[in-house]
């Protein structure tokens, strides 16, 4: 409930900065902003984050698999 309140109260906010971060800005939902942090400022832990689910996907069929 606090962390769903503090994230409302900084998205309303004027500032729109979190510790240095940008969490609103003009371009928010802009495809290509989004294409351009997921591909340029962010690609290494993009690239990690779809390994790691690639992993637990595995996982999850290995642990789902019935023997028989």
């Amino acid at each position: 409930m606090a962390l769903a309140g503090t994230v409302g109260w900084l998205l309303v906010s004027g500032s729109g900065k979190f510790g240095g971060v940008v969490i609103a800005s003009s371009t928010f939902g802009d495809t290509r902003a989004i294409a351009r942090l997921l591909f340029r400022d962010f690609l290494l832990p993009f690239e990690i984050t779809s390994v790691l689910i690639l992993i637990a996907i595995m996982g999850a069929v290995v642990l789902g698999k019935r023997e028989g």
